[in-house]
């Protein structure tokens, strides 16, 4: 299997060729098989996406969604970290000592 950009024949399931939309570029999946007299056996991204989804893997929005809230968890950690780091600086200055507890 291999991933390609340009396709000589479209989709296997949902028939979508090289036609571009107002999407970005369609990728496809060539699985180097062929079927009936020499046709390759070629399969969109979004149908391949659409199979995952049947046995369990992450759909395209899931996988947007969760890396939305790992950034947005970023930030509140870095923020608490900022928060701490003053912290400790403004009890540095008034001679305390600030230790982290596991």
């Amino acid at each position: 299997m291999h991933l390609i950009e340009v396709t000589p024949v479209p989709c296997i399931v949902c028939g979508r060729g090289n036609v571009q939309d107002d999407r970005d570029p369609i990728r496809f999946v060539d699985f180097e098989r062929d079927v009936n007299w020499n046709d390759p056996v070629v399969i969109c991204e979004d149908c391949i996406a659409r199979a995952g989804g049947m046995v369990g893997m992450l759909s395209q929005d899931e996988r947007a969604g969760l890396h939305r809230d790992l950034l947005a968890r970023d930030g509140k950690i870095h923020a608490l970290e900022a928060e701490k780091d003053s912290m400790r600086a403004r009890a540095k200055r008034i001679g305390m000592k600030f230790e982290e507890v596991a």
